[in-house]
């Protein structure tokens, strides 16, 4: 099993998790014929995986993300009964966030409810927000 580092994530709920950051540096080495910028990208073992599904679309990955977060779960266990997964900024053909949700609820024996919550305007994609305080402002304006 891949090694987390979880750490607490501030907002308007009682208590709320990231299990890891996705990224731990980049380096640029320069642009493609195509005047496209090359990076190479470190990630952490779970963002990696987290990578190969939403980017790459290998779902093999799916049941250890899963166990990563059911591990992790059931040692904080937030007296849950229901998963609830944000829904997409962005709809694709298939939702990581569905297909990892399934499989942690099953894991951890609660039920998943994947249409609980709907958006209900377009907001950005938080990996094109580049200012630090803007992710948390852009919550703010669409929380009630």
């Amino acid at each position: 099993m891949v090694e987390i580092h979880p750490v607490r994530i501030p907002g308007r709920w009682r208590d709320g998790r990231a299990l890891d950051v996705h990224t731990l540096g980049s380096v640029y080495l320069g642009d493609d014929e195509f005047g496209h910028a090359q990076v190479q990208t470190k990630r952490s073992a779970l963002g990696e995986l987290l990578y190969r599904l939403k980017y790459k679309n290998d779902q093999t990955v799916v049941q250890e993300v899963a166990d990563v977060a059911a591990s992790f779960v059931r040692g904080w266990w937030p007296e849950a009964e229901l998963l609830v997964p944000v829904p997409a900024s962005r709809v694709g053909a298939v939702q990581p966030v569905l297909l990892v949700g399934v499989a942690l609820a099953k894991a951890v024996g609660i039920e998943f409810c994947p249409d609980c919550v709907t958006r209900t305007q377009d907001v950005p994609q938080l990996k094109d927000v580049f200012d630090y305080d803007d992710p948390w402002r852009l919550w703010r304006d669409f929380m009630p």
